[in-house]
């Protein structure tokens, strides 16, 4: 978008576009036009809204639950039973600081 079509967007426009980058949208259209070019120049991004954010971390925890053959595992944090709290750290395999050095460092992302 460049100046000349930013130029041509009505009040309301530009203050929605401002809005949605959480920038200033009082003062003059001419002000409002400086103000969206700024953002569109420095690739400011849109906010997201807390309902998004949690909607995202909602679909990014279901898609974890999900083995690759489409089988979803049950929510740890649902079992109702069968689930070991603190004791069930004894049956977890030795695991030493460079083992989470290598999987952190070297393992692909």
């Amino acid at each position: 978008m460049d100046l000349e079509m930013i130029s041509t967007m009505k009040v309301e426009e530009l203050k929605d576009f401002l809005r949605l980058r959480g920038l200033k949208v009082t003062g003059k259209k001419n002000e409002l036009i400086a103000r969206v070019f700024v953002a569109l120049e420095n690739d400011v991004p849109i906010v997201k809204t807390a309902e998004e954010v949690e909607k995202e971390m909602a679909t990014s925890y279901q898609d974890k639950l999900k083995l690759e053959d489409g089988v979803i595992v049950p929510d740890p944090f649902k079992l109702e039973s069968g689930w070991l709290k603190e004791e069930g750290i004894k049956f977890w395999p030795l695991t030493l600081y460079p083992d989470i050095f290598n999987f952190f460092g070297f393992s692909p992302q």
